[in-house]
């Protein structure tokens, strides 16, 4: 099961903790080695604070719908992807999809989200069911 946080707020509570013990001090939000002493130590008290406010339920859970949610909008459309995409999105099957068969069109078919997938080839974009309700549409 994933955890209900990212590296990134990891490093953000790791910031927080570092900042509570050097309050005259400000790592930036880089924080590099040499800017905080005993980065390693940090790092892993903030994912022991993570840790129990996952385990005590008093964290969000991270967006990982599987899905993907293309967003019909007056000016364009845009595609919502889940987690296992993010780090390439331009290597995604279905923004590639997306991008070829939308190229040419006038204005959005119609308004709303939807879920979106490629066919088996990757060559064809499947539109699928609306998943916000039509009063919600832009």
């Amino acid at each position: 099961m994933s955890k209900p946080y990212t590296d990134a707020d990891v490093q953000l509570v790791a910031r927080a903790i570092f900042m509570d013990d050097y309050p005259d001090s400000d790592p930036g939000p880089a924080m590099a080695q040499s800017q905080m002493p005993g980065l390693h130590e940090y790092v892993q008290n903030a994912r022991a604070v993570l840790d129990a406010l996952a385990a005590a339920s008093r964290l969000a859970p991270v967006d990982d719908d599987p899905r993907h949610i293309i967003e019909f909008r007056p000016d364009g459309w845009t595609i919502k992807h889940p987690l296992a995409c993010r780090p390439n999105l331009f290597a995604c099957r279905v923004n590639r999809a997306a991008e070829r068969d939308l190229a040419n069109i006038d204005g959005p078919p119609y308004l709303g989200q939807y879920e979106c997938s490629a066919n088996d080839l990757g060559d064809r974009l499947h539109i699928g069911d609306r998943v916000d309700p039509p009063e919600v549409a832009r």
